[in-house]
């Protein structure tokens, strides 16, 4: 899985990503050494509750991807089964190719066997 991780990583405009569990565990990371694996969990983690309640309420249970667009860059989660794909871009991102690549990763990650779908 770190293999897949730093492969993405190497991606034009990504600046790293990571595999949490859904209560918010690092499983592997390949972020910046600014950026703290078990703190940045954590928020997703938190974030993804509150989004996983709300889309529930509004009859979609299942979510798929977040997007987060700030001003220097993006935040893009994919929902893996039991765990998300994090991935931290700068605003440079071509966002189609970079979603095309994070889907491939996605794949490669839940072919592991490691993440149940």
């Amino acid at each position: 899985m770190k293999e897949i991780l730093a492969e993405l990583r190497e991606r034009p405009g990504i600046l790293g990503c990571m595999v949490t569990t859904t209560d918010g565990m690092v499983v592997a990371s390949c972020l910046e050494k600014s950026l703290d694996d078990d703190v940045a969990a954590a928020l997703v983690s938190s974030l993804l509750g509150g989004t996983s309640r709300l889309l529930e309420e509004c009859g979609a249970p299942h979510m798929e991807s977040l997007t987060l667009r700030a001003s220097r860059g993006k935040i893009l989660v994919t929902h893996l089964g039991n765990a998300y794909l994090v991935v931290v871009t700068d605003r440079h991102l071509d966002l189609v190719q970079g979603q095309l690549d994070i889907k491939s990763a996605a794949q490669q990650i839940k072919r592991l066997g490691r993440i149940h779908a």
